[in-house]
Parts: structure tokens; sequence; C-alpha cells
């Protein structure tokens, strides 16, 4: 990375986007058929993420209107390990990168996974490597150009018809970006998941799940939530819908179509409030009743299409009292989740001022650095629109 702080990445990214547009005209096909995204997200769809409630992301790059890429801010790491998110219509978030560094090979992951289009890497690279310089220096991506460049100039790895042999590509490529347990084991228990129709693991994984963690816990919950519906008496598996339920909500969603690909995932909407009528219904563990998020239950269960994530935010302040601050974190993503999604961009605020503040009170100097600018410039964008 050439800049050692977030506003000057931001500033530095909106200089190459205005150098992008000069030169435009004189770019095969433009910069974003060559780049695959456009640098800096478009006011207004940066704005709907914002007012949805997706203000725990910093927004750096668009695909299209309403299709926005950002940075998942992750409290206590480093800028460089916060994971790449793609947004649709600030509704709902999946994983797309392993970090900003490897953004750009997953952009070219599409061409690489298409059949008619695979050979226009390697045959364009060097034009390729031309016009994404700028972006590639920022981002930091040099280490792994190598990497990229070999995949891409592979004939082995060329798509052909058999969808069990591009996902087993897909899976190769990355590998090579995120050697992880968490990664490991995902497809672990996406290839369990779909062998066995009743699997589940015995104990909860102890390791360190990384940017995994979300998607594993939800998917796992998705499963239990199926079998405790087959059978309320089988409550033994609630404890693991409880752990889904207490992730942050609103990225990496998924219900019962459990797939490698990523892109397989729905709006946190759809289906979060089943899992808290489960929890509600059957969940006699103490320690769940007890938890500060067991109150959030009942509400979030009973009128999902209303709950406005008060009760998650109350929940957050009682979390972070007890010395949990990343927990609380996680509460106040989700109590701004629900208040965007269901219409109150005054409580969105609420709850990022006072994740501005929690960060303060636990020196994540890095997350604090990304609310803050983004929270200057919302605020800005509402003063010069709203005049």
């Amino acid at each position: 990375m050439s800049v050692e702080y977030i506003p000057q990445f931001i500033s530095k990214l909106h200089s190459i986007r205005k150098d992008l547009e000069i030169k435009n005209e004189k770019i095969t096909g433009g910069y974003r058929e060559v780049l695959l995204f456009y640098p800096i997200t478009d006011d207004t769809t940066r704005y709907q993420m914002l007012r949805r409630g997706y203000w725990s992301y910093l927004f750096f790059g668009a695909a299209i209107e309403h299709v926005a890429y950002g940075l998942q801010i992750r409290p206590g790491k480093s800028f460089l390990e916060w994971p790449v998110h793609r947004n649709s219509d600030g509704d709902y978030s999946h994983l797309f990168a392993p970090g900003i560094a490897t953004f750009l090979p997953f952009l070219y992951l599409r061409k690489l996974q298409d059949e008619d289009r695979f050979s226009t890497v390697s045959l364009n690279w060097n034009y390729i490597m031309e016009v994404c310089e700028p972006i590639v220096e920022l981002f930091g991506t040099k280490p792994y150009l190598e990497t990229f460049k070999n995949y891409a100039f592979d004939t082995a790895n060329q798509p052909e018809e058999s969808k069990e042999a591009n996902l087993t590509r897909y899976l190769r490529f990355w590998k090579l970006f995120d050697t992880s347990k968490g990664h490991d084991l995902y497809h672990e228990y996406v290839d369990r998941l779909n062998d066995d129709s009743e699997w589940l693991p015995e104990e909860f994984p102890e390791e360190d799940l990384g940017i995994w963690e979300t998607r594993i816990k939800v998917m796992l919950a998705s499963r239990a939530y199926q079998l405790t519906t087959e059978d309320p008496n089988e409550s033994s598996t609630i404890p693991i819908v409880w752990q889904g339920y207490t992730m942050p909500h609103g990225a990496d969603f998924q219900d019962v179509n459990y797939g490698h690909y990523h892109t397989s995932v729905c709006a946190t909407r759809n289906a979060m409030h089943r899992f808290a009528k489960d929890i509600y219904l059957f969940g006699s563990d103490e320690s769940m009743r007890l938890h500060p998020l067991y109150k959030t239950l009942d509400p979030l269960s009973k009128a999902f299409r209303k709950y406005a994530g008060e009760e998650h935010y109350q929940a957050a302040l009682e979390i972070e009292a007890q010395g949990k601050p990343l927990e609380a974190w996680n509460a106040l993503v989700s109590a701004s989740y629900w208040a965007g999604a269901n219409g109150h961009p005054d409580l969105v605020a609420k709850h990022w001022q006072y994740a501005i503040t929690l960060c303060e009170k636990q020196s994540w100097t890095e997350a604090h650095e990304a609310l803050t600018l983004q929270w200057e410039w919302y605020q800005e964008y509402l003063r010069t629109t709203h005049a």
C-alpha cells in the first residue's frame, strides 16, 4: 500500500478516476472495459448504501449503478486485512475478495470462468497492466500479479462444458489467494452439507474463522433451523441457530442452497426472522436467555418488516458494558441493518455515531478513520442535496 491513511487512499483513488476519465477515449473500449470497475462509488449509490445502514463498509468503487464495492470494516484489524464485499442495492452484501490487494485478480475471475473470454486476458495482458498500473500500485497488488498471470496464461485453466471441472478451477483460483483455515473449512462444510441432508458438526469450530466466520456460522444455522423445523423436539440444534443469529446481519447470508460460489447469497431479511422465532420458541439454554441479544428475538420474529433495530442497539450498549467491544460492534451493525432495511435513516445515524464512539474508546484507529470519513461525506451530501 503506497499510502498510510484511509483519507489519502480515497483521495488518491479520486485522482486516478479523474485521470482515467481524461484518457478514456484513448483506451480501447473505455477504461471500465479494462479495469472492470469504476474507481470511487458514485454519490447516489454511496448515499443509498449508507442510508440503508451499511456504514460498516468503506465504499471505494462500483460495478454499475446501485452495485458497489466496499471494504468490510473489521475493528482491530489492519485496513489491508479488511475483505472486499460486493453490495447490491443496499440490500445484501457478499464476500468478493480476501482484501484490497487481491481485488483486481478477482474482478477478472469472471472472464477467466468464461470459455469465450478466457484467452482475452493473456492476449491483452500487457495492455491490461498498462491501464491498471495506478490501481495495482495503490491497492498493493504487485505481489499477487505473478500468481494471477500464471493462472491466466495456463491453458489447463480454460473453462469447458463440465460444471464440475469449472467449479474445481474456481476453487483453485480462490485457493491461490486465500489459504486460511476459515476458507478451507467453509468449502469442507459445503460438501458435507450437500452430501448429507442431516449433517451438522458435532461441535462448533474453535478455530479463528477470520473473514469466513459470518458465512460459515449462518450457513450452519440455516441447516440447524431446517432440522428444528422438521422436528421441533430436536432442540439440540438451537445453539447453532443462535451462533448464526449473533453474527452481524446484512452480509453473507446463505439459506439452504449451500454453494461453493460466493455469490450464492440472499438478503438477511428474507429469513433471519425465522431464526429468531425458532430460538425464541425452542431455546432453553440459560446463557442464551440471559444474553442481551435475547430480547431482540421477540420483536424481530413478530414484525421483521417493521423492526427498526432498537433492541439490537440497546443490546450493543449492554454488551459493551460487559467488556465485549467486538460483540457490541456486531450488534450495532445488525441494528443499523434493520433500521436501514425498514426506513429509519435517523436510527442508522444514531447507531453510526455510537460506532464511532466505540472505535474511539477501543483505539480502533483505522476503523474510526473510515467511519468518520464516510460520516463527514454523508453529512455534506445531505446538506448539498437536501438544502
